[in-house]
């Protein structure tokens, strides 16, 4: 089985904070490995975030998975890898932060969030990942550049 994830043969989606009036912009392009993501974050307006997530329904967990790898490199901000459930509401995400590249992430890792708000007592199920993006937010005003090189599905045959 294929462990890797093509990042460039995907539909991405871009959201910043302009659809609640903010002025921070956001593109993906194409890196010589993955995905380039840019642009400004910005606090004007009440502002402050920047997103960019694969179309929900294009991602399909491998069953054995046990999480992803990711390799990545990006400025100094706290970066977080965001996963969607199906069925989900509007901000509703599974998250967690970007310390270190590569960086294995486990699916019991991952924290819960609604508007804003944690709750530690709902748990992943890898079996209903329809999308993962990354997300900068509440963070400092700056350029967004933040590479997306690669990312792996970790399974016992994927491991070393």
């Amino acid at each position: 089985m294929d462990c890797l994830i093509l990042l460039q043969h995907r539909q991405w989606i871009v959201t910043t904070d302009r659809v609640m009036g903010g002025v921070s912009t956001c593109q993906i392009e194409p890196a010589p490995r993955g995905i380039q993501i840019k642009g400004m974050l910005s606090h004007q307006n009440n502002g402050g975030f920047v997103s960019a997530r694969m179309m929900d329904g294009t991602l399909a967990v491998p069953t054995g998975a046990i999480g992803i790898k990711l390799t990545w490199s990006a400025d100094q901000r706290d970066y977080l890898l965001i996963v969607h459930e199906e069925d989900r509401r509007p901000r509703e995400y599974f998250s967690v932060s970007l310390r270190s590249s590569p960086q294995v992430v486990l699916w019991s890792d991952f924290q819960y969030q609604y508007r804003n708000q944690r709750d530690n007592s709902r748990y992943l199920d890898p079996g209903k990942i329809v999308s993962l993006g990354i997300l900068l937010s509440r963070t400092s005003e700056g350029t967004v550049d933040f590479c997306l090189e690669q990312v792996e599905w970790m399974e016992s045959e994927c491991l070393p």
